[in-house]
């Protein structure tokens, strides 16, 4: 019976673990109470309760972690500096909420997120673009 990073079961967008690990700890020690109780009980109860409370939730990080990290810079315009999403993760964090309902949040506010995104990044690229004179532009 493994838990925690011995059965996968790291955050994939920070590589946390502590959170899955004691919640995984738990679960087995859960089956494992009831196996001394039930010898009939089988082992495979866990994974079930691995797979039901933790897995699928696991796979949704996994899905925004690969946009998150394969697009980086636009990420940081159109996520990291969102509150929506900011905060979002934090609450996935502390355990008030899951991935699934986390992504489908950023799916339903990705007009706002989208605006709010193209606003930042439209601010930084006129920030960085260097500022030319008048006699620059139109030279005698």
């Amino acid at each position: 019976m493994l838990t925690g990073d011995a059965a996968g079961l790291a955050e994939p967008m920070t590589g946390e673990g502590i959170y899955y690990a004691i919640k995984s700890a738990k679960l087995a020690a859960r089956i494992i109470c009831q196996g001394l109780e039930d010898v009939s009980l089988e082992l495979s109860a866990y994974s079930e309760l691995i797979n039901a409370q933790m897995t699928r939730d696991l796979k949704y990080a996994r899905q925004l972690a690969a946009l998150l990290y394969r697009f980086p810079k636009l990420s940081f315009h159109f996520f990291v500096r969102n509150p929506i999403v900011r905060w979002g993760v934090v609450d996935v964090l502390y355990g008030d909420t899951t991935f699934e309902q986390l992504l489908r949040k950023l799916v339903r506010n990705s007009p706002r997120i989208l605006l709010t995104g193209l606003l930042h990044l439209q601010s930084t690229v006129s920030a960085n673009m260097p500022h030319e004179t008048e006699s620059q532009l139109f030279p005698d």
